[in-house]
C-alpha cells in the first residue's frame, strides 16, 4: 500500500517521459517504447504496460490538450468539417449547362470536401481540343462512421448493469 502511493507522487522518469513524447508523435506504443529506449524484444509489452499507467496516461492527455490548444483544433470543428466533407452536394461544382465551374466559383464548403483534381489534355493528332477534368472527394461513408464513432453510435462492447450470477458445477 505504502508503494502504491509512492509512485503516484513520484514523477515520471526520463525514459517514460522520452516515451510520453513518443507516443504522441503516432500513438503506437510499440514504436513509442523502442524510440524511448525500451527492449525492442519486449516493446510490445512494456508499451501496454506503459499506457495503462494513470501518471502517464494523465501525461499523454496533458501533452495532447497542449498540441489541440496549440493548433486551435477543437471537436466541434472537426465535427463540422466532417459533416461538410458527408453532405457535400457534386451537383454544386456544375454550371447548369452541365460544364464544371471554375474553382473559384465554386462554394469554399464544396471545395473543402474535394480532395484531387485531375486535368487531362486531349490532343488530335498535334491539336489540342479539349480537357478532362476529373474531381475526387473526400470519402462521405468514412466522413459518417467518423462522426458515428464520435458520438458512439456504434460500439463493439455492450454496457450492462444486471448482474448475472453464474453456477458451475463439477461433475
Amino acid at each position: 500500500m505504502a508503494k502504491a502511493k509512492e509512485n503516484q507522487t513520484k514523477p515520471l522518469t526520463p525514459k517514460q517521459q522520452r516515451f510520453c513524447e513518443e507516443y504522441l508523435i503516432d500513438r503506437n506504443a510499440t514504436q513509442a517504447a523502442i524510440r524511448a529506449g525500451y527492449s525492442k524484444r519486449s516493446a510490445f509489452v512494456q508499451g501496454s504496460h506503459l499506457l495503462s499507467n494513470d501518471k502517464i496516461k494523465a501525461e499523454v492527455q496533458t501533452q495532447s490538450q497542449k498540441i489541440a490548444e496549440k493548433c486551435e483544433v477543437t471537436v466541434e470543428d472537426n465535427l463540422k468539417k466532417l459533416l461538410e466533407i458527408a453532405s457535400v452536394d457534386v451537383a454544386s461544382i456544375f454550371k447548369e449547362d452541365g460544364s464544371l465551374k471554375a474553382v473559384e466559383d465554386i462554394p469554399e464548403d464544396v471545395r473543402r470536401a474535394i480532395s484531387g483534381i485531375d486535368v487531362t489534355k486531349e490532343f488530335n493528332r498535334k491539336n489540342l481540343t479539349g480537357y478532362t477534368k476529373k474531381i475526387r472527394f473526400w470519402d462521405k461513408v468514412k466522413a459518417l462512421e467518423l462522426i458515428g464513432k464520435h458520438l458512439q453510435m456504434f460500439t463493439d462492447v455492450v454496457k450492462t448493469d444486471q448482474v448475472i450470477n453464474v453456477i458451475i458445477k463439477k461433475h
